[in-house]
């Protein structure tokens, strides 16, 4: 039986539900209209779907239903009563691969992902293959169905997280690039194990070669699992690459995978720097170069939402004798306070505002941090320390989620960049 043929098999009969209407929810709501699939949309946002679709703030399932669910409702009462209630339940991962055949490349990891999925972009490009980049950063796996035929030349870059990876059945990518482990998303996620085995699920159900990073490998150990065979640890990268982007310790960590599966596929080393050289284009909001306000250097990291990517982001921009500020706010993903200790005490003074701006103010003490009343009042306080003299280094790597204030990373780094571009106007030189 083919996939699409499965899928008819799996519907006949059922009330199909669609749970969540964020990105993936409204990828697969569009999915299912344009191909005249029945589905009834449910979502406790009421401004979730933009008018688009009619949808219920309430749910509940028959044994009859087959349930599409959004990741970020992994462990919502919505999806255990489903559950509870014996409903076929899919994430849209699976869903998009019942209908297309194309060999997978799936990135996952605590941090890094998308910036390895550039970088495999890149690649590709540069060796003139098709391929489309999807999942957690954006754009929907469904969403490129339409696109895809039953090709193996077409190739579906696809970044996963571990709410994606933790319930998937269909979905056996014929490679997979697990680039670190954190701890992270303990808001989802009951225990840190928990996180790893959601990750470890991609793992197990890859067709061809997984390559590892190093911590990866720790991790496994200490959860008392061996690796795959068919799994490659990749020290970090240690050559040389002009590309500023190669030049930080831990993009170079991401690239050794993306450098072992190029071998793997038959390139040479020197080709595969030319193609990073030719066509990588950092992703945006994640560590790349500053902004320049007075004598001051600002980063945007808008991309960084946990402890373990702020400590790397200060690897890369700390410098001895160079004063140091932590920009901070969010919402709490349900992380350890104690991962948060060490950025503390390697900065000279903390910035934060938003909803765990209280909490890190008093976690670093009067002395150190400053609680912002707004998130706005940022700006001018930027622009204060900045006509001190003296210069310095301001770090916005909030190492949270942004969703009490923005709708993602992505608007949350526009505004940093138009907020420091309009303190820059009033006193002082941007570029």
């Amino acid at each position: 039986m083919g996939q699409n043929s499965y899928f008819s098999a799996l519907a006949a009969g059922r009330r199909i539900a669609v749970l969540g209407m964020g990105v993936t929810g409204l990828a697969v709501a569009r999915f299912f209209s344009k191909n005249g699939i029945a589905f009834t949309a449910h979502d406790c946002n009421p401004l979730a779907g933009g008018g688009e679709f009619a949808i219920a703030s309430t749910f509940f399932p028959n044994g009859s239903e087959l349930v599409i669910y959004s990741p970020g409702l992994l462990h919502s009462p919505w999806l255990n009563l489903a559950k509870k209630m014996g409903c076929h339940c899919l994430g849209e991962l699976d869903l998009a691969q019942l209908f297309h055949a194309n060999p997978t490349i799936a990135v996952t990891g605590t941090n890094g992902k998308t910036s390895t999925v550039t970088m495999l972009a890149a690649l590709l490009f540069h060796a003139g293959r098709r391929f489309r980049a999807t999942g957690n950063l954006g754009h929907a796996a469904i969403d490129a169905v339409p696109t895809f035929a039953a090709d193996a030349n077409l190739w579906n870059l696809c970044e996963v997280s571990s709410f994606q990876a933790h319930g998937l059945r269909h979905m056996a990518p014929r490679h997979v690039l697990w680039t670190n482990f954190a701890e992270n998303h303990r808001d989802l996620h009951p225990s840190l194990e928990d996180y790893f085995f959601a990750k470890w699920n991609l793992l197990e159900r890859c067709q061809e070669t997984a390559f590892v990073g190093e911590d990866v490998a720790d991790w496994a150990k200490f959860f008392g699992q061996s690796l795959p065979a068919n799994a490659i640890i990749c020290p970090a990268w240690e050559g040389k690459c002009d590309h500023p982007f190669l030049q930080m310790a831990h993009q170079r960590e991401n690239f050794s995978l993306v450098l072992a599966l190029g071998q793997h596929l038959g390139w040479d080393i020197g080709w595969i720097l030319d193609a990073m050289m030719a066509n990588l284009q950092p992703p945006p909001y994640r560590l790349f170069r500053p902004i320049l306000l007075n004598n001051w250097e600002l980063w945007n990291d808008s991309k960084a939402t946990n402890a373990a990517a702020v400590l790397r982001a200060l690897d890369q921009v700390q410098r001895p004798g160079i004063r140091t500020v932590w920009i901070t706010g969010g919402s709490s993903k349900g992380e350890s306070w104690k991962n948060f200790l060490p950025i503390i005490r390697r900065v000279d003074h903390v910035l934060c505002f938003g909803g765990v701006g209280e909490w890190i103010a008093a976690l670093a003490g009067p002395g150190k941090a400053e609680l912002l009343p707004t998130a706005s009042a940022l700006f001018p306080r930027l622009r204060q320390l900045a006509s001190n003299g003296g210069g310095g280094t301001a770090l916005f790597s909030p190492g949270f989620a942004s969703f009490d204030l923005f709708l993602g990373y992505a608007e949350r780094g526009r505004w940093f960049d138009g907020g420091v571009a309009g303190a820059a106007t009033v006193d002082g030189e941007i570029s």
